[in-house]
């Protein structure tokens, strides 16, 4: 059987609806640990990307085509704890929605025995192949252009939510079709304000990751991101990766910059060589240091988008119009023609029904109840009078659940 044939039956068939809802158009990629398909939204008619996490060393497809099971009995707990991390991945993102150049998560859900989480669909390809189709290397303007824009993501991931990423390459670079940069693959990314007296799991790609990473107990930050970073930006300016950790811990040297382009500035070069400093407390401690180091203009980087958070209405009267949500404030749901969204001849929704909450510090919405026949978010009534969370793109419905809403964030 050839390889196509194997992905072709390991694969959710095209056309298949999870969630009632989203719908399988095409297979992206596989992965070791997991599949991307491209999806349409049944509901919105929109296209994301979707990730499943299907590690086909642990488990393969049943019978029925979708549900997945363990390879044998010994591989059901590594099964289990790769779909826990991988959901840990799906939250990580979710905090990181409004950080420009972070591709933000929409939708996470349980379905055929394992997870899923959908995000936005984002053409273009990583910078691993973007060098492939650019003769392994690019120039100083186009990769200063490339790493500004990472660093300065980066930078505000660090500085907002304390997350380091641990996984820096050019294959968790993507440049869009428009050549813009997004950091990918947060499989890997830890909380740095939790790690105090806590093991690291181990993460690394040699050549990009930096000493702390090759021991479980190895002190990581921003600075971790910072030595990925610089060994990116040699890679792309010379087709070379610098020497693994290990090895230049034993004495093997990498070629600074300036001996192979003499036409850099001695700035610039020891920029590189201060982010790639072997001990962490040495070396460039964050994103905006070296970015000013390398003399990079931040305004060049600065979010080009706006985070607009509204209400969609997908079933019912008035399907696809939006409802703005001012930043920390609430809007108001009901019969009443002073609610902000009203539905003044529904005698199923009451006069004040529910009020919708958007949490610009969480980049959460929260949603309360205060009717007579309740709120349902993605199918379950919730509790009157109590905060109940939601995620962008989530879905609920008041009275009669023939008046169907959906949460989200816009970036324009």
């Amino acid at each position: 059987m050839s390889d196509t044939q194997v992905q072709n039956r390991f694969t959710l068939p095209v056309t298949t609806i999870l969630k009632k809802r989203y719908q399988i158009t095409k297979v992206i990629g596989i992965g070791g640990f997991g599949i991307t398909y491209k999806v349409r939204d049944t509901y919105t008619d929109k296209v994301y990307a979707m990730k499943e996490y299907a590690p086909s060393s642990l488990c393969t497809r049943a019978a029925d085509g979708l549900q997945l099971k363990p390879l044998s009995q010994d591989k059901v707990t590594a099964l289990e704890h790769g779909r826990v991390r991988f959901l840990e991945e799906a939250d990580m993102l979710r905090q990181l929605d409004s950080i420009a150049g972070i591709v933000p998560v929409m939708d996470c859900f349980n379905e055929n025995h394992t997870s899923y989480f959908v995000m936005q669909f984002v053409e273009g390809v990583s910078l691993k192949e973007h060098l492939q189709a650019h003769d392994g290397r690019l120039g100083i303007g186009e990769t200063l252009s490339i790493i500004g824009g990472v660093a300065y993501a980066l930078n505000r991931v660090h500085e907002k939510k304390g997350i380091c990423h641990r996984d820096l390459s050019p294959d968790n670079i993507f440049v869009t079709k428009n050549n813009e940069v997004r950091v990918i693959d947060f499989g890997n990314a830890k909380n740095m304000l939790s790690q105090d007296g806590q093991t690291s799991s181990i993460a690394l790609k040699p050549g990009f990751a930096p000493p702390e990473q090759y021991s479980s107990k190895g002190n990581q930050g921003s600075y971790t991101d910072v030595y990925a970073l610089a060994g990116t930006m040699y890679y792309c300016l010379t087709g070379m990766m610098i020497p693994a950790a290990p090895e230049r811990m034993n004495g093997e040297e990498y070629i600074p910059l300036r001996e192979i382009f003499p036409e850099l500035t001695q700035s610039f070069s020891n920029a590189v060589d201060h982010a790639l400093k072997l001990d962490y407390k040495e070396r460039t401690q964050n994103m905006g240091q070296f970015m000013a180091e390398l003399k990079l203009d931040t305004t060049l980087y600065e979010d080009k988008v706006m985070i607009s958070p509204y209400v969609e209405m997908v079933k019912g009267v008035n399907v696809g119009r939006r409802w703005n949500i001012l930043k920390d404030t609430c809007i108001t749901v009901g019969r009443s023609k002073k609610s902000d969204i009203a539905f003044p001849n529904d005698l199923y929704i009451s006069k004040r029904h529910c009020e919708v909450y958007y949490d610009s510090e969480k980049d959460l919405f929260y949603i309360e109840d205060y009717s007579t026949n309740g709120t349902y978010v993605e199918g379950s009534r919730i509790a009157q009078g109590a905060l109940h969370k939601m995620m962008p793109g989530q879905t609920f419905a008041i009275g009669d659940k023939n008046t169907v809403m959906k949460v989200g964030v816009m970036h324009v």
